[in-house]
């Protein structure tokens, strides 16, 4: 049985192989597909700057923004459902039980 090394060599140097690297090159000369390229380099560029650097949506708020008014901002809801001092509902209960 012929190893994966030598079934890569044999692939890489058939003439299937110089029929697909024709076909992609011709692909890749299309305009249409030049721009899909160029939209997917864009795309995957803006994931590599790391977090905190992408361009927000538009009509989203902008985090870094401190004139905004927190209480305009939106909650989780838990804070309006539950007392600050309100404790445990059952003081004699164990936890996780």
């Amino acid at each position: 049985m012929a190893s994966i090394t030598t079934k890569i060599n044999d692939f890489l140097h058939s003439p299937k192989t110089r029929e697909m690297v024709d076909k992609a090159k011709t692909a890749a000369t299309n305009p249409e597909n030049r721009q899909k390229i160029k939209q997917m380099q864009e795309k995957i560029a803006s994931r590599t700057r790391g977090h905190g650097q992408h361009t927000p949506a538009p009509g989203s708020p902008d985090p870094n923004d401190v004139d905004q008014n927190p209480s305009s901002m939106p909650t989780s809801g838990y804070e309006t459902d539950v007392a600050p001092d309100a404790g445990r509902a059952d003081p004699g209960a164990r936890p996780g039980s």
